[in-house]
């Protein structure tokens, strides 16, 4: 795939994802929402039930045992379509001793999974419809990244974008 077919397909997912963002930025910030926010290093990582992009269900209670990471993003970010390959290259390289989940925020299952297809990741993309878990994580921007140990406790968070596979694989190493 070209540059050009990228930034083509990033250019589309743009707008979208500003005005899901905006319309986000606009409930969260109103504190209408009556989610505790609980996700701190150190803590115990907030259970979630999500869809999957291909209609599957994904909790984390169902991953204890396992280290998990949570990435939160949305196609419309550039930062976190630029990190995705180096989760695939974890994900081929880790395979079952970490669990990846791309928490997607405010998309469709069909843009999601189109462009998890497109280009040919197989790993875990969830579907965050109403943004309850975003809220619930206190993600502020995206990228976004959590590394949950087995035992389900919040062992770091990452904001920003790993910018290699070095870079991610080192800070799986550290933890």
């Amino acid at each position: 795939m070209g540059v050009r077919m990228m930034w083509k397909a990033v250019q589309r997912y743009t707008l979208i994802s500003l005005v899901v963002f905006v319309c986000l930025a606009s409930v969260l910030g109103s504190g209408c929402c009556a989610v505790e926010v609980t996700a701190q290093v150190g803590t115990q990582a907030p259970g979630f039930a999500l869809p999957t992009a291909y209609g599957e269900m994904v909790s984390l209670d169902s991953l204890r045992g396992k280290p998990v990471v949570l990435t939160f993003w949305s196609t419309g970010c550039g930062w976190c379509l630029y990190q995705m390959p180096f989760f695939q290259a974890v994900h081929d390289e880790m395979g079952d001793d970490v669990e990846i989940i791309a928490i997607d925020i405010g998309e469709s299952s069909s843009t999601v999974r189109e462009f998890a297809e497109y280009f040919g990741y197989n790993f875990t993309f969830a579907l965050d419809m109403d943004a309850s878990v975003t809220y619930t994580y206190n993600i502020r921007g995206t990228p976004t990244s959590y590394y949950i140990d087995e035992d389900g406790v919040i062992k770091d968070i990452k904001i920003g974008a790993f910018l290699d596979t070095a870079g991610l694989t080192a800070w799986l190493d550290s933890l």
